[in-house]
């Protein structure tokens, strides 16, 4: 559900709590052309085009914010070999974490005090709802004695390309008419 934060509030969210960019590869195709393109994806989209709209938009939102974690793996196993994989490199001077290198309760060293997280990142209905131990539905599951409070910056979240729109967009609305998840409107929100 869309949250309306007053002036102060959203003030407090950028200044306090922990802002994760999920995935900020500069290549997905890499990934897509090692593991296959998930069949319900569209293959006449280029995934690094449609990707960066959003990483545009979370680079020129960077400066409002304290807090940044990139998660993201930097090497991928395939077939016994590890391939680099190379995140923008907008968001290399951010600390960053691995996300096969993640255990339980791992997470539990970057959240601030205020126990607060918003995602960014890619894309919103797979690695930022499922990525163990820090996906949005997984992090207060997976850890211990974890309670955060989890938020969606509606702009800065990247969906992927699915074949059906009508389903996509669908689904998508209903993820954030959801009572469960919190989103909250950033860009030209409050300068």
């Amino acid at each position: 559900m869309i949250q309306n934060l007053d002036k102060n509030s959203f003030h407090d969210l950028c200044d306090n709590a922990l802002w994760i960019i999920m995935d900020p590869w500069s290549d997905q195709q890499k990934l897509w052309d090692l593991f296959g393109t998930p069949k319900e994806c569209r293959t006449d989209i280029q995934i690094n085009k449609w990707n960066k709209l959003y990483a545009d938009r979370i680079y020129n939102f960077l400066p409002r914010v304290k807090n940044w974690l990139v998660i993201a793996d930097l090497h991928v196993e395939h077939n016994g070999n590890f391939f680099p994989i190379e995140i923008d490199t907008r968001f290399k001077h951010l600390r960053i974490i691995e996300h096969a290198k993640l255990e339980r309760n791992d997470i539990k060293k970057y959240i601030p005090k205020c126990n607060k997280i918003v995602y960014t990142g890619f894309h919103e209905s797979y690695c930022i709802k499922h990525r163990p131990y820090v996906g949005l539905e997984r992090i207060n599951v997976e850890n211990d004695n974890l309670n955060v409070e989890t938020y969606i910056a509606l702009e800065l979240v990247c969906e992927v390309p699915f074949w059906e729109t009508d389903k996509r967009l669908q689904k998508q609305q209903a993820r954030r008419d959801s009572k469960n998840n919190k989103y909250i409107k950033v860009l030209d929100s409050y300068k």
